[in-house]
């Protein structure tokens, strides 16, 4: 997807253009990152259109002449994979497509995700969950482990301190999805407006759940604290907030979460797969708004929630996420020339 490549990789590939390598972009939807080009085919998810897809990137392949690919969302990912490409293909995995792998969809995934080792030159993984399920099955130097992910560009990211005034501003940012579990948020400052705590949620982002979650906050008579100013920048709101909460069911490695970091902020979340990595988060059991609300609760009791969190932010910096991948891609074309 286009707006993937625009919301994680401009700095990154800037970084590897100053390292001196050529880099043009491919996807579905438009992209601000050029040279690039639209493969109308690929979709975010499965679909009946994804049968010519190989085909349009066979031809896009002939007529930039890569040294390699490298792939991000799963859909897009497989299908490379099993295009019969005469070039490697790296698998930049954001999040295998499970949590604890039980379901059905997760067989499904699972099998998919086996079945096209064999056809991948390397993965670069971001959580210890999906490092340990590649581990076994590849080599060693096939296997990149990003620790931060796709980084943080610092430079967007100021360390701010919190505004000591009393009142808990939180922050919820992501897609209005199932997975995301944006009503969980709703119950979480619920319960905190029950338990007295002054506080405030704003809730960033677009997707099919967010008229139901306007629904939700106007029938739960929440108006006068939750505000849904829909898909904005993150900064400007980072700054003003107290802690950011985050309610997904699983993750790859949440961004937002690692720029709560850079800007010296602790998140609240739940304790699933992706999430757990993220240095200093306050964990709950998946699916507990009420834990939530309950860790909030025991922060401000303590302290107020009225100092920014205390991390080494130069970790983040992208351009060390950058340099780790530049390596790791150079080192898999050289072992195959």
């Amino acid at each position: 997807m286009g707006s993937t490549l625009d919301a994680f990789f401009p700095e990154m590939v800037a970084e590897w253009r100053a390292m001196g390598t050529e880099v043009v972009t491919a996807a579905s939807t438009a992209s601000k990152l050029h040279p690039f080009t639209r493969i109308p085919s690929l979709s975010r998810g499965p679909s009946m259109r994804n049968l010519l897809a190989p085909q349009q990137i066979r031809r896009w392949i002939g007529a930039v002449r890569p040294d390699v690919i490298l792939t991000n969302t799963a859909t897009a990912s497989a299908i490379s994979r099993v295009s019969q490409l005469s070039i490697p293909v790296v698998y930049f995995c954001h999040g295998l497509h499970w949590n604890q792998g039980r379901t059905a969809s997760d067989q499904m995934w699972k099998m998919i995700e086996a079945g096209l080792v064999s056809r991948t030159a390397g993965v670069i993984t971001i959580n210890q969950a999906d490092e340990e399920w590649f581990s076994p099955r590849m080599r060693p130097e096939q296997l990149l482990r990003l620790r931060f992910g796709v980084g943080v560009p610092l430079q967007n990211y100021s360390q701010f301190s919190v505004v000591p005034d009393g009142r808990v501003r939180l922050l919820w940012v992501g897609e209005f999805t199932d997975r995301k579990q944006p009503h969980d948020a709703i119950l979480v400052v619920k319960r905190l407006k029950e338990l007295g705590v002054d506080c405030t949620l704003t809730m960033l982002g677009e997707g099919p759940l967010l008229q139901r979650v306007r629904d939700h906050v106007k029938d739960a008579n929440l108006d006068s604290i939750v505000t849904l100013p829909g898909r904005a920048d993150v900064q400007n709101y980072m700054q003003m907030a107290t802690a950011l909460v985050h309610t997904a069911k699983w993750e790859g490695l949440p961004r937002v979460m690692l720029e709560a970091l850079a800007c010296g902020r602790k998140s609240y979340a739940y304790d699933v797969k992706g999430v757990r990595d993220i240095p200093g988060a306050r964990l709950v059991l998946e699916g507990s708004p009420h834990l939530l609300a309950d860790a909030i609760r025991s922060d401000v009791e303590v302290n107020g929630m009225s100092k920014s969190f205390s991390f080494d932010r130069n970790l983040l910096d992208v351009r060390k996420s950058a340099a780790a991948i530049d390596h790791f891609v150079m080192s898999l074309i050289r072992a195959r020339a």
